[in-house]
């Protein structure tokens, strides 16, 4: 993760693995991370939340992956 801006409103960069880049800035009052194909909903410990700010969690077998 690279941070090209942070200041107490939002937060821009690229996130980075080994398929390559990608672009993402987050909002730190509404606490969305926007992705070019999606925005995410964290709460204040980092965990994905739906709409009603419950916690998404999906598990996947190994070999679904």
């Amino acid at each position: 993760m690279r941070f090209t801006r942070r200041d107490p409103d939002l937060a821009t960069g690229v996130l980075t693995d080994a398929n390559g880049t990608v672009p993402f800035s987050f909002d730190r009052k509404s606490r969305r991370l926007s992705l070019p194909d999606r925005e995410i909903f964290l709460d204040e410990y980092g965990w994905e939340v739906d709409e009603q700010g419950r916690i998404v969690f999906q598990s996947r077998r190994s070999d679904q992956a």
